[in-house]
C-alpha cells in the first residue's frame, strides 16, 4: 500500500512549487473537519493536537522544526486511512 501524502521536508515550506505535501494536508484536514468555517477551525485544532503551538499568524518556514514535526504526524494518521475527524483527533492526541 503506497502512502496518500508524501514527506513533509523543510523545502515544503522554503519553496514555491505546484503544490507542496503540507498543503494537501491542510485541505484534507478541512475536508475531514466539512469543509468552509468548520473545515478550517478543525484545521487549526489538528494543527494544535500535532504539535503547531504557534499563532495562526506565523508563518511554517519561520518555525520550520515545529511544522515539519506536527505535519509529519499528521501524515502519518491520514497515511493509516483515518477519514473521521474524531478518530484523527484521538490518533493525534
Amino acid at each position: 500500500m503506497s502512502d496518500k501524502y508524501g514527506v513533509v521536508d523543510a523545502a515544503d515550506f522554503e519553496k514555491i512549487r505546484e503544490k507542496p505535501e503540507f498543503v494537501k494536508i491542510e485541505e484534507a484536514l478541512v475536508n475531514i473537519g466539512g469543509g468552509s468555517v468548520g473545515g478550517v477551525k478543525f484545521k487549526k485544532s489538528a494543527l494544535k493536537a500535532a504539535g503547531w503551538k504557534h499563532h495562526e499568524l506565523t508563518t511554517y518556514a519561520s518555525k520550520l522544526d515545529d511544522a515539519i514535526k506536527a505535519f509529519s504526524k499528521i501524515r502519518d494518521a491520514l497515511n493509516t486511512d483515518i477519514d473521521d475527524s474524531d478518530a484523527l483527533m484521538k490518533k493525534l492526541g
